[in-house]
């Protein structure tokens, strides 16, 4: 400050060439020791700065990896539920069309429960199998039905064939009846 205070001094009395040699001599030093200062300091916040991109650009280089393979695992891992879930579903619905075509083909046979769940697949697997039983039931009451016919059948056509002797019988004698009739008259 005295420097600069003495400068001022030289210039306000116009001693001009004073004021000049003053501060190059003792001002001129300080500004340009300031100015490798700001320079210095200029330098190494545009260090700083390139240290700071740099670390940022890394940091963003290896989030975007970490995403890359989190969304990658994510993907996987849904993949994988996605075939969980479908066979969840796809087995007890092959395994009900098997049963289901064995009742087609007449297997009305009492089975081990293959589907045995809660929701709307092992509602529809308890229908099948009460349809089963049902449809077993109903063969079963037909069959016996059949048999009571086929029984009413026999007795009908024995008491045919014994009303069939009996005719005949009754024809012999009346065949006979009508013979010794016959002879009668001729003697």
């Amino acid at each position: 400050m005295a420097s600069r205070d003495k400068v001022i001094a030289l210039a306000l009395r116009n001693e001009n060439t004073a004021a000049y040699d003053l501060y190059v001599r003792e001002t001129d030093p300080l500004s340009i020791k300031y100015a490798d200062i700001l320079r210095d300091f200029a330098s190494y916040y545009t260090e700083r700065a390139a240290s700071m991109q740099q670390a940022a650009q890394a940091a963003a280089e290896r989030t975007a990896v970490w995403t890359t393979i989190f969304s990658l695992g994510m993907l996987c891992l849904l993949g994988i539920a996605a075939l969980f879930i479908t066979k969840k579903i796809t087995v007890p619905l092959h395994q009900m069309v098997v049963f289901c075509k064995g009742l087609a083909e007449g297997d009305f046979r009492e089975k081990e429960h293959q589907v045995v769940r809660k929701d709307e697949i092992g509602q529809l697997a308890e229908a099948l199998e009460d349809m089963r039983v049902q449809m077993r039931t109903v063969l079963k009451d037909v069959s016996e039905s059949a048999e009571q016919v086929a029984a009413s059948s026999e007795e009908l056509t024995a008491s045919a064939d014994q009303s069939a002797m009996a005719v005949m019988q009754v024809a012999k004698s009346i065949e006979s009846v009508a013979q010794g009739a016959s002879t009668q008259l001729q003697a």
